[in-house]
């Protein structure tokens, strides 16, 4: 499932690494979202039978790669970003996952961060509870909230039954939030087969996971559902435990992105919403002096933090 808005520059070379893998029965569903340059044409322009384009006005991305989904033939469905890349052997791996942990839903593996000067990276990964190339990664919110994203979207598939079941990814988020929402959702019901071995290619313009870069919604539809999931009967203790750390990070996360748009009390609200889930983690309350900083002398720190991070992060 490929949703494609404006990234006519781009797509070719995702869909060449799809059509570059070593397995070759698959269908790809393109999603126009309302683009307005020629990404659709240039989808076309390859001539594929395997290349499905639908085109829709701009819904967001929420809303593309749902329709895809509803779209999509197979009993297993995967995702793209319309400018992230596939190693040739992805698929192949998914299915290896899928067959290997017949138990799970959701499959992924780990991904390499490339920037606009072709140099790689790879995320930090903290806290995988098996050995071995891949296993069922049965403490994912325990991983996630101490580690950079363990699952990224062009890097996980599913069963189509299992995506559909929490209701496909929340249409009301246009820009951050759904993919992390829509796998905490699938952790609550089902198990994650996982190899942290990277066969995906994650395309950014920097190495940085800076939050202070975004501008936060008012409505935090996210740590909502992540605290309705608490209410949940069903859900496992120990999963809740570590929901509680997840729901913390989340907080930690908005409050970095209230800091860094100015908006002090927001980023209080932020803080002390983390240190009700989790009143352990130092780091948080080391916000509090930090937002008493002028402005300029914060975004040094916050560049100066940054750089050094995504020095240590190097692998390659």
């Amino acid at each position: 499932i490929i949703p494609l808005f404006n990234q006519a520059e781009a797509v070719e070379r995702t869909l060449s690494s799809v059509l570059a893998q070593t397995l070759v029965n698959f269908e790809i569903v393109v999603v126009d979202d309302g683009s307005t340059d020629n990404g659709a044409a240039r989808v076309l322009a390859l001539g594929d039978s395997r290349i499905r384009l639908i085109t829709q006005a701009n819904g967001g991305v929420s809303v593309a790669r749902n329709r895809g989904v509803a779209e999509a033939r197979s009993a297993i469905v995967a995702f793209l970003d319309a400018d992230d890349e596939w190693r040739p052997d992805y698929l192949n791996t998914i299915l290896h996952l899928a067959h290997a942990y017949p138990q799970c839903s959701v499959y992924a593996t780990g991904y390499v961060i490339q920037n606009d000067r072709g140099e790689h990276q790879v995320p930090l990964l903290r806290g995988l509870d098996f050995e071995g190339e891949d296993g069922v990664m049965a403490q994912y919110f325990d991983v996630a909230h101490q580690s950079s994203p363990p699952l990224w979207t062009s890097a996980v598939a599913c069963t189509k039954e299992a995506l559909e079941s929490i209701g496909g990814f929340h249409e009301a988020l246009r820009n951050t939030g759904e993919d992390l929402l829509a796998w905490a959702q699938l952790y609550a019901r089902y198990e994650i087969a996982y190899t942290p071995t990277p066969h995906s290619l994650y395309c950014m313009s920097s190495f940085s996971w800076n939050h202070y870069q975004r501008v936060p919604t008012r409505e935090d539809y996210v740590g909502k559902a992540l605290m309705g999931m608490l209410g949940d009967s069903t859900l496992p203790a120990a999963k809740k435990v570590g929901l509680r750390r997840y729901i913390a990070r989340w907080k930690k996360i908005r409050a970095s992105m209230w800091m860094g748009n100015n908006d002090r009390t927001q980023a209080l609200i932020a803080i002390a919403q983390s240190l009700y889930y989790n009143p352990f983690n130092v780091k948080v309350y080391l916000y509090l002096p930090f937002l008493m900083l002028p402005v300029a002398l914060r975004t040094r720190l916050v560049t100066w933090v940054e750089a050094n991070r995504s020095a240590k992060q190097s692998r390659i």
